[in-house]
């Protein structure tokens, strides 16, 4: 075994030492409630009826609470509507509205922008 190969065995060994590292904090989480089962109910009860829980996600009911005395039939007609227009139901994607933005430049304007900065970066100015 030459020195060059023990050198690179003892490099070796040492980075691959550090793959190993561990984080240095330890969370100290209590074992038990400071709270009783009753306040915790309690909570539950007072909470912000805004937000429903559900699963995994936590949907914020942002629209209109539902009317009620709508038919099946309304209910379905709608839900068929929603789907025709793009609305997805299920899933666990979050769905953002469409921002549109209006340009204060034409397409032209911004063609001929992206056009002189090419020709200046061939240039090299």
């Amino acid at each position: 075994m030459n020195a060059k190969t023990l050198i690179a065995a003892v490099l070796s060994a040492g980075f691959a030492a550090g793959a190993f590292a561990q984080e240095a904090t330890i969370f100290e989480i209590p074992a038990t409630s400071e709270l009783s089962r009753a306040e915790v109910k309690a909570q539950i009860r007072n909470a912000d009826r805004a937000v429903l829980y559900a699963g995994e996600a936590t949907v914020f009911a942002d629209a209109a609470p539902t009317t009620a005395g709508r038919t099946r039939a309304e209910v379905r007609a709608e839900a068929r509507e929603a789907l025709r227009s793009g609305f997805s139901f299920g899933g666990e994607a979050t769905l953002f509205p469409q921002e549109t933005f209006a340009s204060v430049r034409t397409r032209e304007e911004v063609r001929a922008e992206a056009i002189q900065h090419l020709r200046s970066q061939r240039s090299g100015s």
